[in-house]
């Protein structure tokens, strides 16, 4: 009974450390945000959680010690022209998440970075179509595959997901030639979002650009290109799909 109540306590004083040390790198990391937006005029934290499509509620779950997912840091950081290791980086130890909480009897496991299970990796069953340069503001595209990579995790369960070879830097430091752009065929894409749009053309060639969505009406369609910096309207009628782009690999 003693050895049961001591593990008992050692395991709660386990996770009352690792819940203290979530709060201050919350504290810590939207002391940071806040200090980005001030430096970029970006008046409220509901005005950032606007311009970066996300949840109002998402800074303040931060605050309160829950780990944001990847792809909101993201989206956080874009407004602040910063990208999600910048607000990460050089974090005092003591608020790092990958920390071991200190008195804790060494042959009790504390679940951290090194330790927690991997994202999953699919087959290598991932279609990636062909994509060649087409003009100066675009890029041709065919559902020709070309090869198969190993499927990830956001795309694991999709059926129809597929991938292409960014032929432009047109959005660097986003996307630069050579890297594969993971595309997600059904879930629609928010303000902000990076996306393949597909432009009406003939049965077997399509037209295509890789941008961030600005804005999306029965009328038109805004896109926002990075390099050079340009604002880009098409009517919608010219727009077939626009695709929802999850992820990248980049180009070795």
């Amino acid at each position: 009974m003693l050895v049961k109540a001591y593990i008992a306590d050692a395991l709660f004083a386990a996770l009352r450390h690792l819940c203290q040390m979530k709060t201050e790198r919350g504290l810590a990391l939207v002391e940071r945000i806040r200090a980005l937006r001030g430096a970029k005029d970006i008046r409220s934290d509901r005005q950032l959680t606007q311009m970066a499509g996300v949840s109002e509620s998402a800074i303040r779950n931060i605050q309160d010690g829950h780990e944001p997912r990847a792809e909101i840091l993201a989206r956080l950081a874009e407004p602040l022209g910063v990208t999600a290791d910048d607000l990460l980086r050089d974090l005092p130890a003591d608020q790092r998440m990958d920390e071991k909480p200190k008195g804790i009897p060494s042959n009790l496991l504390v679940l951290t970075k090194e330790n927690q299970i991997p994202e999953l990796v699919g087959e290598k069953d991932l279609k990636v179509y062909a994509s060649a340069q087409g003009g100066t503001d675009g890029m041709l595209i065919t559902y020709d595959v070309i090869e198969h990579v190993k499927r990830p995790a956001p795309l694991l369960s999709v059926k129809d997901g597929f991938a292409i070879y960014a032929v432009q830097d047109s959005m660097l430091p986003k996307y630069k030639t050579g890297d594969t752009l993971l595309v997600h065929p059904t879930r629609p894409p928010r303000q902000g979002d990076f996306v393949l749009v597909i432009r009406t053309n003939d049965d077997i060639t399509h037209s295509a650009m890789v941008k961030q969505l600005v804005s999306r009406s029965d009328q038109r369609v805004v896109l926002k290109q990075f390099n050079p910096p340009e604002t880009i309207e098409i009517p919608s009628g010219e727009v077939q799909h626009i695709y929802l782009i999850v992820g990248s690999y980049e180009a070795r």
